[in-house]
């Protein structure tokens, strides 16, 4: 089973858009980035308050990259994974 498989499994009854947005709520949508390898690579969180979210992370020790529209984690906290926070 690849990952993709795997992800589609996590999320049943729900399906992806076309574009591999996953829509659960108003509150929390997830977008997965295809990548040469059939695992997912990177996740990006839209979130309500990137400035909530930004206080959040940076007491933890989390950002890695901060940009005005986008916080990217530290891969080294998240076991290699990208992580990716817009609002």
């Amino acid at each position: 089973m690849t990952n993709l498989q795997s992800w589609k499994k996590l999320i049943y009854p729900s399906e992806f858009s076309r574009d591999y947005k996953w829509k659960l709520s108003n509150l929390l949508k997830i977008q997965f980035s295809e990548s040469k390898i059939k695992e997912v690579s990177e996740i990006t969180f839209k979130v309500k308050s990137l400035k909530n979210a930004r206080k959040y992370l940076s007491e933890q020790g989390l950002i890695g990259i901060d940009l005005k529209d986008e916080i990217i984690l530290d891969p080294e906290k998240t076991f290699g994974l990208s992580i990716h926070l817009t609002e």
